[in-house]
């Protein structure tokens, strides 16, 4: 199995997606293991759960200050679910001002 692709602001704005995505966000990013568990647990259970056949789960390389404009624009995609990385500290509909790394949070 190859490393998932690794989306950023401006790789996500152009690509294209075909049915239910999902998505972990962070910075760093690079570390998670998210998308290969998921992406490994949706396969497996696509075969007797067909209406996940064409689930995906997705790195995204967000910091903080995008995390705002990536929701919209994930939301314009078709994405239904979101994990965020602890080292982002913010609320989702906080503006991009007040989402800021979280002091003290280990950096890989």
């Amino acid at each position: 199995m190859s490393a998932p692709e690794t989306f950023t602001p401006a790789t996500l704005a152009a690509a294209s997606f075909v049915g239910p995505q999902l998505g972990v966000l962070g910075d760093p990013i690079a570390h998670s293991l998210s998308p290969a568990m998921h992406g490994a647990a949706l396969a497996a259970l696509g075969p007797t759960h067909p209406e996940l056949a064409g689930w995906r789960y997705h790195r995204l390389h967000v910091t903080a200050a995008e995390l705002p404009a990536a929701l919209r624009t994930l939301h314009a995609k078709g994405f239904v679910g979101l994990n965020l990385t602890g080292r982002i500290r913010c609320r989702p509909s906080d503006s991009s001002s007040r989402c800021r790394p979280r002091p003290g949070a280990p950096r890989r």
